[in-house]
């Protein structure tokens, strides 16, 4: 097990007491201390409330924020006995790992939870496993994601040159025999969207987890996170949509957060991701985050060409 030898941490940051986090539970959109840690700490494209509630309510869990004095906060979800941290510490940096640490505490000590699963950036996993106190463990990472990054000044919709060629004759060949039209989320029957959400399961490999619950309880609630949500019409036919939303204390930063599509016409998932970097280009941002990913969603991802990647790795702690 990684941390079976247990590095002590070095940082003059001071701890936080785990019995000094307030504990909000259940959450909601309109919490007062949940609104003033994203305006002081968001940063992160998954740092938004209701994406937050909807994908742990949609998974069945219970939404739960620790809070420190200073306001910096861990969103969690409760699943039986384990709690899954939802993202990075909305914290600045000097203060994600105490935070970290004493919500993992807090959490552990809770009647009947077994182990804690955090996502972080794999800057912030590897300062957190040399701070973790001998009386934690961390288990064997689950599995990591990549996230791709575009350069919006940078990216041209006219996909020039050699790299795109392929790109460019998938897009061609769509609009030799189809016509594209794109109309707000809110014109389009929820129903004819879960529609979509369950033909892209049933699409889906037999090893490439779909999690439609997520989705389905964002199509439910009105997409109540995005900045824009759109749905992508063949022939006057909906057949996927587009949503995304702003990413906090990040001006100029979206995130491209859901591209769905019900696989009835070839080349849509390419003319999809065009339609959203085309979107987003036009809207005037400077970046995009679409999203992590396994080797197989980046593979697809990369032939747009983002200009950078980061990684996140899943794994989980558990008493020493």
């Amino acid at each position: 097990m990684i941390g079976s030898q247990q590095v002590p941490s070095h940082s003059n940051v001071p701890p936080i007491n785990a019995s000094a986090l307030s504990v909000i539970s259940p959450v909601t959109a309109g919490s007062e201390l949940i609104v003033e840690s994203i305006a002081a700490y968001g940063h992160t494209p998954e740092h938004n409330v209701h994406h937050f509630l909807c994908e742990t309510i949609g998974c069945g869990g219970e939404p739960a924020a620790f809070v420190a004095p200073s306001g910096a906060s861990v969103w969690a979800g409760k699943y039986d006995d384990e709690y899954c941290t939802f993202s990075e510490p909305l914290a600045n940096e000097e203060q994600k790992i105490p935070l970290l640490i004493a919500t993992v505490e807090h959490m552990l000590s809770g009647p009947g939870i077994k182990k804690v699963a955090l996502e972080l950036h794999d800057s912030t996993r590897t300062r957190f496993l040399a701070a973790l106190p001998r009386t934690m463990r961390a288990i064997k990472p689950r599995y990591s994601l990549e996230w791709p990054l575009f350069d919006m000044r940078a990216y041209n919709p006219e996909l020039p040159g050699k790299y795109f060629k392929k790109l460019r004759n998938t897009k061609n060949h769509f609009f030799t025999s189809h016509a594209l039209s794109v109309v707000p989320a809110a014109a389009v029957p929820s129903g004819t969207l879960a529609n979509i959400v369950r033909a892209w399961k049933g699409m889906r490999k037999r090893n490439d987890f779909a999690y439609t619950s997520t989705y389905e309880r964002h199509i439910a609630e009105g997409f109540p996170a995005a900045t824009s949500a759109r749905v992508l019409l063949v022939n006057d036919r909906p057949v996927g949509f587009n949503v995304g939303w702003n990413i906090p204390n990040r001006p100029g930063a979206y995130y491209a957060a859901m591209g769905i599509h019900d696989y009835s016409v070839e080349g849509m998932g390419v003319v999809m991701n065009l339609e959203d970097l085309a979107w987003i280009k036009t809207q005037g941002y400077h970046t995009a985050d679409f999203g992590g990913t396994e080797a197989n969603g980046t593979q697809f991802k990369k032939q747009f060409g983002p200009s950078s990647y980061y990684r996140s790795t899943v794994f989980a702690v558990e008493r020493a």
